[in-house]
């Protein structure tokens, strides 16, 4: 079981996807932990309604592959397709292949709106 606060979608997406049986809020009653635990032990799933809304509103996002991670990296500091081709030694052909497929994972809809994403969900290590 999870605890959080606050975290985000991906992370808790994660937490559960690894084998946790429940995700709380720190802020639980004691009587409702209490209760979880109960139901976890007894092979039951628990997700709290805030958290389940905060999945359903910011849906994690499928993993990128190191290569799409580097171009994402790219995208942020306002590199062209070219210029990133001419970076990574590779085909600007493949990057525009690469650029669509982030895009797909991320739900966006252009470069912009993959470089908000990409912060908002700290997908990038600076």
């Amino acid at each position: 079981m999870i605890l959080t606060s606050y975290g985000t979608s991906d992370g808790i997406a994660h937490a559960l996807e690894a084998g946790a049986s429940g995700a709380l809020m720190k802020s639980t009653e004691f009587s409702e932990f209490v209760a979880a635990i109960r139901t976890i032990a007894a092979g039951g799933r628990v997700i709290v309604p805030e958290i389940e809304r905060q999945l359903a509103e910011d849906p994690p996002v499928p993993d990128l592959t190191p290569r799409q991670s580097e171009i994402l990296h790219s995208i942020t500091r306002g590199l062209t397709n070219a210029d990133i081709a001419k970076q990574l030694g590779i085909r600007e052909d493949s990057v525009k292949e690469h650029v669509n497929a982030i895009f797909v994972k991320l739900g966006a809809s252009n470069r912009s709106e993959a470089a908000t994403i990409a912060m908002r969900k700290h997908l990038l290590k600076m």
